[in-house]
């Protein structure tokens, strides 16, 4: 005997335990938020604010229909309401970068990877912060962006009381990281960095390259000075490689000699730079990628930094979860019990 089955009855639920079912869906379950919202009214109003809270643009394709939907949505103002994390490591335009900030100008966490976007005058003057004022609006706690992106004149951390050239965008930043190049370093003003008076946690990145140790240590010297009273964590990130090493199968004997040159050339200069800070500042640590940290346990002075991963889904991942953040943290809490 077969017993008949029907579908569960949702609508004879409890309107309060129905809302937190689909607005639980909508905020776990990929795909569902967007689905929920073209049931009916009701439901997407309560579903809309899960699906836009934390936007992450990692293809051009998510950046266009994103820029689509902000324009054309016909309620506009739920986005600044709704998003709260916006994170753009692909884009199909700076104006579709520029419209979507605009409308989102509640963000808590704004990050502008660096992994796609041109570099030097690749990037147009016009977009830059100090150029739109779309940049002046948002309050975010959480800032990751290149350093490259601010005009001459707003190459500093005075948020107030600096007239047209103040960066507001600083005004409630706890956790901060820039991408940092040879070019920005001289330009910024280093000093200004205990304006942050709200400033937690601080990294300073460098390009993947055999001159990141050389650039970390010339951003240490110019800031090491100045780091605000409220910081706890200070890290210098100074990768060699956003790649695996190269393996004995993958190419010839002769890059293989290059390589491991290279690599050694990097290893010595890094060692010498984190073995010649300690005990500069209780607070500073070190970071390398995971590549290399893996590849070099031998190593001692690698035991006396963190890893990191340096582009793709996993280095979005470990930013956007904080591990990246409690890494640091929890080396600096080891330090102070072995004290």
């Amino acid at each position: 005997m077969t017993i008949p089955t029907r579908p569960f009855p949702f609508q004879d639920l409890p309107e309060d335990i129905a809302r937190s079912v689909l607005e639980i869906a909508a905020e776990n379950l990929r795909g569902a938020g967007l689905a929920l919202t073209m049931v009916c009214k009701t439901v997407q109003a309560w579903t809309e604010p899960y699906l836009y809270r934390h936007i992450e643009v990692d293809t051009s394709a998510v950046a266009g229909r994103l820029h689509r939907t902000i324009l054309s949505h016909k309620r506009p103002q739920i986005f600044a309401l709704y998003v709260k994390s916006l994170s753009i490591s692909h884009y199909s335009s700076w104006n579709a970068i520029l419209d979507i900030l605009d409308l989102c100008r509640g963000l808590n966490r704004i990050e502008l990877h660096e992994v796609y976007m041109p570099q030097g005058a690749g990037v147009d003057v016009g977009v830059k912060i100090g150029k739109r004022q779309v940049w002046d609006k948002p309050r975010p706690k959480r800032l990751l962006l290149p350093a490259s992106m601010f005009l001459p004149e707003r190459m500093h951390f005075r948020c107030f009381n600096h007239g047209q050239e103040a960066n507001p965008i600083f005004t409630n930043v706890t956790h901060l990281e820039l991408l940092c190049t040879t070019e920005t370093l001289t330009s910024w003003t280093w000093s200004t960095l205990s304006k942050l008076t709200k400033l937690t946690h601080l990294c300073l990145d460098t390009p993947p390259s055999l001159e990141s140790t050389g650039l970390a240590e010339q951003l240490l010297a110019s800031t090491i000075s100045y780091l605000p009273s409220s910081l706890l964590l200070f890290v210098l990130s100074m990768p060699f490689s956003q790649y695996k090493p190269l393996s004995s199968t993958s190419c010839t004997d002769s890059r293989k000699a290059d390589s491991s040159k290279a690599v050694r050339r990097w290893l010595n200069s890094s060692r010498q730079l984190v073995e010649g800070s300690s005990g500069l500042d209780a607070r500073l640590v070190f970071a390398v990628d995971k590549c290399h940290y893996d590849g070099w346990p031998g190593e001692t002075w690698i035991s006396h930094v963190i890893w990191r991963y340096v582009t793709g889904p996993e280095a979005r991942q470990d930013s956007d979860s904080g591990a990246f953040w409690r890494r640091g943290e929890v080396m600096i809490g080891e330090r102070r019990v072995k004290k």
